[in-house]
């Protein structure tokens, strides 16, 4: 049976055929770039025809990530290659963190999020640099009418609309919250040092119609020093500890705790008064907030502590 993909690879092998028994003297001008660019254009035909039966035999959305680089051609080094794949699954993952409600900043990314959007690399398409992934197996639906890995997909279609608007990056980076700023520039960064611009095409199962993400080199050079100006998410974890107030000084709102073996901790107080007619060396029970901010561009966390209250010691 003749499917639309073989037609285009014996149109391919045709075109090819001819230009390689072209004489010299018309190989090298515009009669034959005509056809090269046909070439071209259907290598990328190919690709989208070839992704599309890609979803479908896998029961699960399919991906495409075309690279082009300002030195052009089909060659890419392996290490670009390697760190691109790297920190695209790392910013796939945290965009489904957000998706699922479950954004972190550090830490393991839970299994079941793992599970339904991790991307298993199934082919390299001819013709442009192409790298194939396919969602590892078929979704479990968690969000109402959709899939994890779409969902995901979503995010990232909002992020690259955003662009280099502040406002508008800002204020979603914000919603989407965890660890999607500093996967984002990473993957900017990476791109932005090649010189580098990222295509990326989706397909659905039995879907016909393709969805499409640009990310052109003259953007990414845009939006990375948006990202260093927007403000850090935070993630707060409340916990409730038992120890002595060491220190507190209303003037500077700080505070220290000595909780034994444990050490001291140290911070901000959330408001003058809670330390008010509290005795310095009594043991209290004391209501702490763990404040971790991520720096965007280099990745690394920083922790810190606000006292939000101070009761008696109930023991």
């Amino acid at each position: 049976m003749t499917t639309v993909a073989t037609s285009i690879r014996d149109e391919i092998a045709d075109l090819r055929n001819y230009l390689a028994g072209l004489p010299d003297t018309l190989r090298t001008g515009p009669y034959a770039e005509t056809y090269r660019r046909r070439l071209d254009m259907l290598f990328d035909q190919l690709a989208q025809q070839e992704l599309t039966e890609a979803a479908t035999a896998a029961g699960s959305p399919a991906l495409d990530l075309r690279v082009s680089t300002a030195a052009g051609g089909h060659r890419i080094p392996a290490q670009f290659l390697g760190d691109l794949l790297q920190h695209w699954q790392a910013l796939f993952w945290a965009l489904a963190q957000a998706a699922a409600g479950k954004p972190t900043i550090r830490g393991l990314i839970p299994a079941e999020i793992l599970r339904e959007t991790t991307l298993d690399v199934v082919a390299f398409a001819e013709g442009s640099f192409v790298t194939r992934m396919v969602l590892e197996g078929p979704e479990q639906t968690k969000l109402p009418g959709n899939g994890l890995g779409l969902a995901a997909f979503e995010r990232f279609e909002k992020l690259c609309d955003a662009g280099a608007q502040h406002h508008d990056l800002s204020v979603l980076l914000h919603q989407l919250k965890g660890r999607v700023l500093s996967s984002y520039a990473k993957l900017l960064g990476l791109l932005d040092s090649w010189d580098a611009s990222l295509h990326v095409t989706l397909a659905e199962p039995h879907v016909a119609e393709l969805r499409r993400v640009q990310l052109q080199h003259e953007r990414i050079h845009a939006i990375l020093p948006m990202l260093g100006q927007v403000s850090t998410p935070e993630e707060q974890n409340e916990q409730s500890v038992l120890g002595f107030l060491n220190a507190a000084n209303r003037r500077t709102g700080t505070f220290e705790i000595d909780l034994g073996e444990e050490g001291t901790v140290s911070g901000r107080v959330a408001r003058g008064e809670i330390l008010d007619g509290k005795t310095i060396g009594r043991r209290y029970e004391f209501k702490l907030s763990e404040v971790v901010t991520k720096d965007p561009l280099t990745g690394s966390t920083d922790a810190s502590w606000v006292l939000l209250a101070v009761g008696e010691d109930q023991h």
